[in-house]
């Protein structure tokens, strides 16, 4: 529907100026024009039988705004729906948020966004919620998988996750002894050579960017290995096939090199950089500490901690 036309049509312009008779036609036509016109002091209730287009500048409103019955709040490309500081966007029972192919909704810092009780955040089974900047997060634990000695793997699941795993290299230089210690210090000793941690709560898609392994040897009576524990971390697949997640292989123990007395707790850093997206339907991630029976008999290590640091492209369980 155009614009009303003007009430005194000789102008063609809305210029009465030079008008001395005014037609009742014209009062006529200015009569029902202002009927139909919307009384923006007094408010009302108006039905268009057109749509209304507002270009220009925009509309703004700055008092509460309801849509009844509304069968849709239509974006063209590159528009913008934002709702600043403070601002609440409420769905009622029954109402629908429809983000579309190729849209996106933001939450900007500080923002909200708010699921109250029965209501449900649904997302088609193909959706993943990305963030804007990879997020970074950290996983600690440290939980036995298996250990390896004279060749044999005997799996080994402990009823309570230990405080720590130290190790007891034989007096006599054949394998290390492995015991948990926990919170009862109770102690299940086993030989070992070589065993294995489960990397802390894989995040399935997150790319792993480091590995730190905290170690030190509590007893000041005790040598110095002279060959010292590497760390490794990998992945094995379903057929057992496994592969490093780093192209260079294990880190030996950073107190090889830092200085820090075998006494004082060190970290060493694996930094994976290869077949570091995890995929939780194909690998199972672990890390293989290596304990070289050529190290100084009687000496003895404790591994306290296992920090994974991710970096989550997308929100995803668990």
């Amino acid at each position: 529907m155009a614009h009303f036309v003007f009430s005194n049509p000789t102008s063609g312009t809305g210029d009465w100026s030079a008008v001395t008779t005014v037609q009742p036609t014209w009062m006529t036509a200015l009569d029902r024009q202002l009927f139909k016109a919307i009384n923006g002091d007094e408010g009302g209730s108006w039905a268009p039988s057109s749509v209304i287009t507002i270009g220009g500048s925009g509309l703004t409103v700055t008092g509460p705004c309801s849509l009844s019955n509304c069968n849709g709040i239509f974006l063209n490309s590159a528009q913008t729906f934002e709702a600043s500081n403070g601002s609440t966007i409420l769905l009622d029972s029954g109402g629908l948020l429809s983000i579309t192919s190729g849209a996106n909704a933001q939450i900007q810092s500080g923002a909200t966004l708010e699921v109250k009780a029965g209501g449900i955040f649904k997302l088609d089974g193909t959706v993943d919620v990305t963030y804007g900047t990879a997020r970074t997060v950290t996983r600690s634990g440290v939980e036995l998988l298996g250990t390896t000695a004279g060749g044999g793997t005997n799996f080994y699941n402990y009823s309570t996750t230990p405080d720590a795993w130290m190790t007891d290299i034989a007096a006599t230089g054949g394998p290390p002894s492995l015991y948990p210690v926990v919170a009862t210090k109770q102690l299940i000793t086993f030989t070992s050579q070589q065993f294995q941690l489960k990397l802390p709560r894989p995040i399935h898609g997150a790319t792993l960017t480091s590995v730190a392994i905290v170690s030190y040897d509590p007893n000041g009576g005790d040598p110095t290995p002279t060959t010292w524990p590497t760390y490794l971390v990998a992945r094995v697949d379903n057929g057992g096939a496994t592969s490093s997640l780093r192209v260079a292989g294990a880190v030996t123990d950073h107190h090889l090199t830092s200085g820090f007395a075998w006494t004082a707790k060190d970290t060493t850093t694996f930094t994976p950089d290869q077949n570091n997206v995890i995929d939780l339907g194909s690998y199972e991630y672990f890390i293989n500490v290596t304990l070289p029976a050529a190290a100084s008999p009687g000496a003895m290590a404790v591994i306290t901690a296992v920090i994974a640091t991710y970096s989550v492209p997308a929100l995803v369980p668990g």
